[in-house]
């Protein structure tokens, strides 16, 4: 199974929820 990683140096976890602005595009593709 491969595996869809989403980086982005505004945010400290892969939720994106402890990034200084937090998207809500990705905050639903992680979830």
């Amino acid at each position: 199974m491969k595996t869809l990683q989403i980086f982005d140096p505004a945010m400290c976890c892969s939720t994106g929820v402890c990034g200084p602005s937090v998207d809500q595009t990705l905050v639903k593709l992680a979830a």
